[in-house]
C-alpha cells in the first residue's frame, strides 16, 4: 500500500501526540503545585478530545493493519481508563490525589504515544 498519501496525516498525529505529552507535563509542572484544578481540567479535556481524534483516525483510515490497531488498541483501553479516574477524582474533589493519577497517566500516555509514533513512523520508512 502507498502511504505516501497519509504522509501528512501521519506527520500531524506525530506532532499531535508530542504536544499531548507535554500538556500532561505542564499539568503536572504547574497547574497542580499551583493548584491550579480548573485550568488542569481544561487541559485534560483538550487532550481527551485530541486522543479520541487520533484514536478515531487510526482505527478508520488505511494507515494500520488490524494487528497494528489492536496493539494501540490495548494501550488505548489503559489510557481511557485512568482519564476515568483522573475525572472522577476531580469530580468527587480529591485534588491530593492528582499528583500520582497524572503521574500514572503520563506512564500511560508515554506507553500509547511511543506504540502510535512507532508504528506510523514504520509506516513512512
Amino acid at each position: 500500500m502507498d502511504f505516501e498519501r497519509y504522509k501528512d496525516v501521519i506527520d500531524k498525529i506525530i506532532t499531535l501526540v508530542d504536544t499531548m505529552q507535554e500538556a500532561i507535563i505542564y499539568i503536572s509542572d504547574n497547574l497542580l503545585p499551583q493548584m491550579k484544578y480548573e485550568e488542569a481540567l481544561l487541559m485534560l479535556n483538550d487532550y481527551v478530545d485530541a486522543f479520541e481524534m487520533i484514536e478515531n483516525v487510526l482505527n478508520s483510515a488505511s494507515i494500520l493493519n488490524e494487528k497494528e490497531r489492536d496493539e494501540i488498541n490495548v494501550d488505548a483501553e489503559n489510557l481511557k481508563d485512568i482519564i476515568k479516574e483522573l475525572i472522577n477524582l476531580y469530580t468527587i474533589e480529591q485534588y491530593n490525589d492528582l499528583p500520582l493519577a497524572y503521574q500514572i497517566f503520563s506512564t500511560k500516555s508515554r506507553m500509547w504515544q511511543e506504540k502510535v509514533t512507532g508504528l506510523l513512523k514504520s509506516k513512512m520508512n
